[in-house]
């Protein structure tokens, strides 16, 4: 069984779990927010708890927020104990590919792969070109309230 875990500074994990849930459902991912002020020790220490509820040998998937900070630089000290892979630059649309994909294949190997994809990572850039360079474009809004 794969374990994924979402770390962050600040509340940004839990807010993408709660919108990732909202879109495709209750899942079991778990979020561990790294709060303003809090000790890196107790960080690790709340992180290693969550991590250590797969100790019988499944593999971690951590999604990080930044590479080179306290929740990635927790996580990747714990993968010296446990199996962890950590994902850096999470987001929306690379948790929706991976959890979707997931459910038809739960390995590990294929879940990095879903997010290595490209098309799977969300960034575009949308220039007034490509949505018909109309400075005063209509909302989709229900006007007749």
């Amino acid at each position: 069984m794969l374990k994924i875990i979402l770390i962050s500074h600040g509340p940004f994990c839990v807010g993408l779990l709660k919108t990732l849930n909202m879109i495709v459902g209750n899942t079991t991912v778990s979020a561990i927010p790294l709060n303003e002020g809090e000790d890196p020790n107790q960080y690790r220490q709340k992180l290693e708890r969550e991590v250590s509820k797969n100790s019988n040998g499944d593999q971690v998937l951590v999604f990080c927020d930044l590479k080179g900070g306290t929740p990635y630089n927790t996580a990747a000290y714990l993968s010296n104990r446990y199996k962890i892979n950590i994902v850096t630059g999470m987001n929306l649309p690379m948790l929706i590919a991976v959890i979707t994909d997931f459910d038809s294949n739960p390995d590990i190997n294929f879940a990095i792969k879903v997010v290595e994809n490209t098309n799977n990572q969300g960034i575009s850039v949308i220039t007034p070109r490509d949505i018909g360079g109309h400075k005063n474009e209509k909302l989709s809004i229900d006007k007749s309230r």
